[in-house]
């Protein structure tokens, strides 16, 4: 539970991070995002009717990405300073 906790917390400061940015002010941004995330929560819902294991597997494949891409970031930024 802590570390659900701490993913939503971290996930609700990246959000706030890009808005200040100015991440929020084209409506179609905000369309965009919003009806990506229903698509992929429905997505997500039909594998795990299915195929509980590919809900799974579907799931860690798409946070394998982002992880991989800020930790070369970090890595990159690390070697340039």
């Amino acid at each position: 539970m802590q570390v659900h906790f701490a993913e939503e917390w971290n996930e609700l400061h990246h959000l706030q991070i890009m808005e200040s940015l100015g991440g929020d002010q084209m409506w179609w941004d905000r369309f965009l995002a919003q009806h990506s995330a229903i698509f992929y929560f429905w997505v997500l819902i039909l594998f795990y009717t299915f195929a509980p294991r590919m809900a799974y597997v579907f799931s860690e494949l798409v946070e394998v990405r982002p992880q991989y891409t800020v930790k070369n970031h970090k890595l990159h930024m690390f070697l340039t300073v």
